[in-house]
């Protein structure tokens, strides 16, 4: 055989090789089939891009309520000043007008209260506690679309214990302001008779990347809500509304 014919069938078989090879040495796609992490649930304030933990999110509502008490006081005393007053520089230079003077006084006023109140944030936790805060949830999907999701287990739905009467009950444990109930036995106890969250399961109906879960509890926050898959992870809403979002998403 020609020396120069041979090379060409070399380079050929070289080629053809390199592309093979390539071929089978790519990634793997992911399946949604398996183990799924999250950390916690993740909050929006407006449905908007940023996701919170659940402190920050407090964090978040705080400044905002702060805020809006500030400009609402700016608001009364200017409506009870002359037109334009508000409007009108302020005789030195740190603001531009009496308003944002105004504004300035009132929110340090704010904000001291709040420094100095801890039940006003108190509040704020137990009116926005809409769901149970859990931490390292686990969704695993088996072939079938089955689904089980479960978390390290928090005791809900149960009364409220003084202080004295949490010391009084082996299960219980103050925890500055509230009897908290570390174990399963504790938390469903005769005593407690309250419920131990530590998961749920249930089936996806859907395929490829838009499921649907139905959850073996039609109380559930996943019943009947959307499951996301996009190839590399996966996201769940449980909650949408015009005001707040909150989602889990989980990575393998």
């Amino acid at each position: 055989m020609p020396i120069k014919k041979y090379l060409i069938l070399s380079l050929l078989s070289l080629v053809i090789y390199s592309c093979a090879n390539d071929s089978s040495s790519g990634p793997s796609p992911t399946l949604i089939n398996g183990q799924w992490n999250s950390d916690q649930y993740l909050y929006s304030p407006n449905c908007g891009q940023q996701n919170l933990a659940f402190d920050d999110y407090i964090s978040y509502l705080v400044v905002e309520l702060q805020q809006y008490s500030a400009q609402t006081q700016v608001d009364i005393i200017c409506n009870g000043q002359p037109e334009g007053w508000c409007e009108s520089s302020t005789a030195g230079d740190t603001y531009n007008t009496n308003a944002d003077s105004v504004y300035a006084i009132q929110l340090s006023f704010v904000v001291n209260q709040w420094d100095n109140d801890s039940t006003l944030t108190e509040m704020l936790i137990a009116e926005n506690m809409i769901i149970s805060d859990v931490s390292d949830i686990q969704l695993n999907i088996n072939n079938d679309n089955t689904y089980t999701i479960s978390w390290d287990g928090v005791c809900i739905d149960y009364p409220e214990f003084t202080e004295d009467q949490c010391n009084e009950l082996s299960s219980g444990t103050w925890d500055g302001d509230s009897c908290e109930f570390l174990t399963e036995d504790g938390c469903e106890s005769s005593f407690v008779n309250g419920t131990w969250d530590d998961g749920s399961s249930g089936v996806l109906d859907g395929d490829s990347d838009l499921y649907t879960m139905d959850d073996v509890d039609d109380d559930s926050v996943f019943e009947g809500n959307e499951l996301n898959f996009d190839g590399s992870s996966i996201s769940i809403t449980v909650i949408s509304t015009p005001e707040l979002c909150v989602s889990l998403n989980f990575t393998k």
